[in-house]
């Protein structure tokens, strides 16, 4: 089955806004929930905000707030109705741009009718020999049937959509940058956001809505100046096209029959991700794992991959072919003198 996030809760952290506005609205009018003492705000993705139509709501809990506060407002554009916001919020705000970096993206586009691109996914990734791939889809019901196909030939896959909370998002996350699933499959919810270094393949399944999204998404490859490729299917969407043709003058327009699957190469995860029940909140630091891993049990420092500490979990990736020895061997082994609840994603 493709790996389905095992934490949930109601509140979307960073995203608590965007998410959940009306969520939070009916808790406050219920008094379930006291803002009283609110000292700093965020409003991060702000253009995407506006774009869902959260605005309403926003400005009705930002009213509800302290006055005396910090405010800070993120956004990737810079558009009118970010600036009729930051007016709204703001007093006297600090304007810092960061500068775009050219990006080293390779696109390829191919004409293709929805039903065959499925089989296109393997044999697209394959030719690229692939690694950390992400496909993107426009539909939840979509990410769902894409997993299921891909689980199907026994690739391992994540899925990230609208159903998830903030906290499921985390950890699906924390599994892909560990390099412990070779595939994320997303709504337009992760093409925002997701800091994760060496994708080294995205896939549209579908065009995005708009040259905005289909730039934040291709965005996810390339990071911190590296190369990377991007794969457009497209059918009947010409205007989508023409419209990303006006943004970028590098497209290729390749042919489907060109796509040629190596089987020699394998979609697989080096690692695999170790689950503690314990995170920054209990004192538990990196180091500390690392200790109990190498000096307690004797595993290698080259058989640990990416720690990821969070509140209340840690999330250890270990090479695939030793995560059982490390589960037996740590049923018998303190970290910092406790024992702790161990699982394998």
């Amino acid at each position: 089955m493709p790996f389905k996030p095992q934490v949930a809760s109601l509140f979307h952290g960073a995203h608590i806004i965007v998410g959940t506005a009306g969520r939070i609205l009916k808790h406050i009018k219920e008094e379930n929930i006291d803002l009283s003492n609110v000292k700093n705000l965020v409003l991060d993705e702000a253009d995407k905000m506006l774009d869902m139509g959260f605005y309403d709501d926003i400005m009705e809990i930002i009213n509800i707030l302290p006055k005396q506060r910090h405010s800070m407002l993120f956004s990737a554009t810079y558009e009118h109705n970010i600036e009729t916001l930051s007016s709204s919020i703001l007093s006297n705000p600090i304007f810092v741009e960061v500068k775009a970096q050219k990006a080293k993206i390779k696109q390829l586009f191919y004409k293709c009718d929805k039903q065959n691109r499925k089989n296109l996914l393997v044999p697209v990734i394959t030719q690229n020999k692939a690694q950390s791939i992400l496909i993107f889809a426009n539909m939840k019901i979509e990410c769902d049937d894409i997993a299921d196909f891909l689980d199907e030939l026994g690739v391992d896959v994540l899925t990230l959509h609208s159903d998830l909370d903030q906290k499921e998002r985390d950890e699906v996350f924390a599994l892909f940058k560990s390099k412990s699933y070779p595939v994320l499959i997303a709504s337009d919810v992760a093409s925002r956001g997701l800091d994760v270094d060496d994708i080294d393949l995205v896939i549209n399944f579908e065009l995005a809505k708009d040259v905005k999204v289909h730039t934040h998404r291709i965005g996810r490859t390339a990071r911190a100046g590296k190369g990377g490729i991007a794969i457009s299917f497209y059918d009947n969407d010409e205007d989508k096209v023409d419209d990303i043709k006006d943004d970028f003058d590098d497209i290729v327009f390749d042919e489907i029959e060109n796509i040629v699957d190596d089987t020699s190469f394998k979609i697989d995860s080096e690692f695999r991700t170790l689950f503690i029940d314990a995170g920054k909140k209990h004192k538990l630091r990196k180091g500390d794992v690392i200790g109990a891993l190498t000096a307690g049990i004797g595993l290698h420092k080259d058989e640990i991959g990416l720690i990821e500490s969070q509140n209340f979990r840690t999330y250890v990736a270990i090479k695939k072919d030793k995560i059982d020895f490390v589960l037996k061997a740590l049923k018998d082994t303190k970290i910092k003198g406790k024992n702790y609840r161990y699982n394998k994603l």
